[in-house]
């Protein structure tokens, strides 16, 4: 699906990809309410759903600069506030290294904010991408990030900023639909990603069939 841009100003980034996600996420048949903007205790929520099963999902779109620390810090809020967070970098946003296109590639540049995210993720991190000369907007896809070579292991530094070299590896995302789950002390929400997809059949065979997700 592609959305028809009518800017190329950077705020507007964040208005399309927010409206894609709202209007896309809303139709599934899973989904029992939602909103945009969102204000939970601190945060303001880019899009807000409500689940039939009562399950809360914060969608944080992220376009401009942001550090682990503040990715921390929404995560530990939503999660006090029972809220599953989904975080969707722009591709070619303020947040990122280099660009993400959607496509496998070698020796990239990752920002520490999405080093963090693919940890934290299981193995991946959310993108939405402008392209046509920014006149369509992309669905969300999954990236995997692998470190090859021994060298790349450690983060380095670019003036006051950290980033790490990775091969990338592009994964479609097949269906809207969102998943809630819990890593660590936070509560996330993400996609039925191909990976996620293998993760789940993988883990339930070593549980004998009777894993829960």
């Amino acid at each position: 699906m592609t959305i028809p841009l009518s800017s190329k100003s950077e705020s507007f980034y964040h208005k399309v990809m927010k409206e894609l996600i709202y209007q896309q996420i809303k139709t599934q048949g899973n989904v029992k309410k939602s909103t945009k903007e969102k204000r939970i205790e601190n945060n303001q929520a880019d899009v807000f759903f409500q689940l039939h099963n009562g399950n809360k999902i914060a969608v944080e779109v992220q376009h401009s600069p942001k550090t682990v620390k503040d990715i921390i810090a929404k995560n530990k809020e939503y999660a006090e506030n029972d809220t599953y967070v989904l975080w969707i970098l722009h591709a070619k946003g303020l947040c990122i290294e280099d660009p993400k296109p959607k496509r496998n590639k070698k020796n990239i540049k990752i920002s520490a904010v999405e080093n963090f995210l693919h940890g934290m993720y299981g193995g991946r991190v959310y993108y939405i991408d402008f392209y046509e000369n920014r006149k369509t907007i992309s669905p969300p896809y999954a990236l995997h990030f692998h470190c090859r070579k021994k060298r790349h292991k450690k983060p380095r530094k670019k003036g006051y900023k950290t980033y790490y070299i990775r091969d990338m590896y592009f994964s479609h995302i097949p269906s809207w639909n969102l998943v809630c789950n819990e890593f660590g002390e936070y509560k996330l929400a993400r996609f039925f990603d191909k990976k996620y997809t293998l993760e789940k059949k993988r883990k339930t065979k070593k549980a004998g069939g009777n894993k829960q997700w």
